[in-house]
């Protein structure tokens, strides 16, 4: 979030958020433009790390400007009402964050093939 395609790269700098900002911040993209936008869970933004790079632990030529930093998910913490699970596009790595802490956002839609 943040940031726009301009049809070679992503321009303009990425904003963070808190978990429950976040959230919002779906439903709201969701009901703009009716495309279906939320927030991943966990599984599914680690689905994208790549491990064999770092300072993006991601790949660059199909996610360019990716902040070298941790991005929110919807999966709540288990364990602690007040936390909620991260991916760390650093080095690939997850872990529980405190949902009122500012983390960026990556937003995504389920693919459908109408």
């Amino acid at each position: 979030e943040g940031q726009t395609w301009d049809g070679t790269t992503c321009d303009g700098e990425a904003v963070k958020y808190t978990w429950q900002e976040a959230l919002q911040l779906a439903h709201e993209a969701s009901n703009e433009d009716l495309l279906g936008w939320r927030l991943p869970n966990v599984k599914e933004l680690a689905s994208i790390a790549e491990r064999q790079c770092v300072r993006p632990a991601v790949n660059s030529t199909l996610f360019p400007e990716t902040p070298p930093d941790d991005f929110w998910t919807s999966t709540p913490s288990s364990d602690d009402p007040d936390r909620a699970w991260v991916v760390a596009f650093f080095n690939a790595s997850h872990s529980i964050k405190e949902k009122d802490r500012y983390i960026y956002v990556r937003l995504v839609r389920t693919y459908t093939d109408d």
